[in-house]
């Protein structure tokens, strides 16, 4: 083991002053960098202060983000529930409606020919007057229609309105 030692020896003389000029140039790397490095950490940290920020309320975005998809998932199980109740309650009543006035007038195509028959058109001209009497019950005053509203007409009724409502 002896031949070790000097064989260490040696390869210390030999690269002794190799080693000190990469160990002189790595501490004075170190020493220039140094400012630069910590100015590194500085921008990392500054730019990591939003997570930093953010996982102090890990809790309650966890909270509200299963807050949202049950809210989510509970609307979507009410919206079709009652989709399908309304759905099946409106067939239900088309069928009981269907069958009494089946019973009454015989069919469905029998019920809206009548219906059709005795409702006049709104877009037809020529039955106006019935229009309004088949609606209202009375005829429609042509003179009225085709008269513009005054001014004074409308301030008159605003008065009689307000003295009719004075007088109780």
């Amino acid at each position: 083991m002896a031949w070790l030692s000097i064989l260490r020896g040696g390869f210390n003389a030999l690269f002794y002053p190799t080693l000190y000029l990469v160990r002189w140039a790595y501490t004075l790397l170190r020493i220039l960098t140094s400012p630069l490095v910590a100015l590194g950490y500085f921008a990392v940290r500054i730019i990591l202060l939003p997570l930093k920020i953010l996982v102090k309320f890990e809790a309650l975005f966890a909270f509200l983000a299963i807050a949202i998809l049950a809210g989510i998932g509970l609307g979507l199980i009410l919206f079709g529930t009652t989709t399908i109740t309304v759905e099946t309650a409106d067939r239900l009543v088309k069928f009981v409606l269907g069958t009494a006035a089946r019973k009454f007038y015989g069919s469905n195509d029998d019920l809206l020919d009548d219906t059709t028959k005795t409702t006049p058109s709104a877009s037809d001209p020529s039955t106006e007057d019935d229009y309004f009497t088949a609606w209202h019950g009375r005829q429609a005053s042509r003179d009225l229609k085709k008269a513009a509203l005054l001014a004074d007409t409308i301030v008159e009724e605003e008065e009689a309105s307000r003295s009719s409502s004075h007088s109780r």
